[in-house]
Order: C-alpha cells, then sequence, then structure tokens
C-alpha cells in the first residue's frame, strides 16, 4: 500500500507538470511516462519500475495532453486535472492549482523530463501521438 501511494505521489506531481510521433520543435500533443531514472542514475521502463515497487503499471497510466493556446489536461490514475504551461527555450513550467513542475523538453529525442527534487527520481514521457 505504500508503495502504491508513492507511485501516486509521483504520477500527481507529474500530473502537475503536464505536456503536450516523430520528431517535433513543440510539447503540443499527447504524452506518457515511459522510463524512470532513479537517483543513482540508472534508467528502467515505467512498466519495471512499478512491477519492482509492487504496482500494476496499467493501474498507475497517466496521460498528459498539451494545447497549443497553453492549456493542458491529465488523467492520472483516474483523476483529471487542468492546467496551464508556458515555454521558456526547453524549460517548461506546468501549474495546477497553483503547484509548479518544470520539465526539460530535449526536441532531438522528443521527451520530457522532470526530476523530484525530493527523491531524485526522475520521470521521462514519449509523446503518444
Amino acid at each position: 500500500m505504500k508503495r502504491l501511494a508513492i507511485i501516486t505521489a509521483m504520477a500527481l506531481l507529474i500530473s502537475l507538470t503536464l505536456f503536450g510521433c516523430g520528431k517535433s520543435d513543440s510539447v503540443v500533443g499527447e504524452w506518457t511516462i515511459t522510463s524512470i531514472i532513479k537517483a543513482d542514475g540508472t534508467q528502467q521502463s515505467y512498466e519495471n519500475y512499478c512491477t519492482d515497487n509492487g504496482i500494476d503499471a496499467s493501474k498507475a497510466q497517466a496521460v498528459y495532453n498539451f494545447e497549443e493556446d497553453g492549456k493542458f489536461g491529465a488523467t492520472v490514475l483516474g483523476i483529471k486535472l487542468e492546467g496551464t504551461y508556458t515555454i521558456d527555450d526547453t524549460k517548461i513550467s506546468a501549474v495546477i492549482n497553483g503547484n509548479t513542475t518544470e520539465f526539460e523538453f530535449d526536441a532531438d529525442k522528443d521527451t520530457l523530463t522532470s526530476k523530484d527534487s525530493k527523491t531524485g527520481i526522475s520521470s521521462v514521457l514519449t509523446r503518444t501521438n
């Protein structure tokens, strides 16, 4: 149960930072978490990370949608969230209910990465459409 709470909290944190196949210089579109980079630098798939922590990855699914007008929406563990985002070069700031999360956009890899300052764990999101 504690592991589910940790995964849920992590997914909610990321949902506070949501973003919009092929290479693109825009974050507009749909994104999901595909891998986790642990504090020690090792990377593993999100599915394997969930499995290692006793979580059913299909139940911990999170989908983020970024729109061209600076709005975004997310569904995390069945909870729908809405917010706004801004972009400054490769830095993306997403805000939901006054909480801000920072992402780094890598246009070459077409990924978004956010690091949890408390755990040192980074979530890597890839575009699904």
